[in-house]
């Protein structure tokens, strides 16, 4: 027979792994939840553009835009991070 308070110790570190296990699949359920938003974002703005492919004003501010963002994420990934806030701030760009 197993010592009770063996017993009870080991049902304590099973129930502490296991709310680990719970923390770390809330984490990642986030996580999966942040990136679908994002998404969902990234294809609203493309149909928004699709759907005013003809007009000109509306292409050029895409492009634009798109431009601007590829440099702030460059800045970022070269850790220029002053730099891409700063042209962040300027240019309005928000977090897709």
């Amino acid at each position: 027979m197993m010592d009770p308070e063996k017993t009870i110790s080991s049902l304590i570190e099973l129930s502490n792994k296991l709310g680990d296990v719970k923390a770390k699949y809330q984490n990642f359920l986030n996580k999966e939840d942040y990136m679908l938003e994002i998404l969902k974002k990234r294809i609203d703005h493309l149909q928004i553009v699709e759907s005013n492919i003809e007009n000109l004003e509306i292409l050029n501010e895409y492009h634009t835009t798109r431009l601007e963002r590829l440099l702030v994420d460059y800045f970022f990934r070269k850790g220029y991070f002053k730099s891409g806030e700063t042209l962040m701030n300027e240019a309005q760009i928000q977090v897709i």
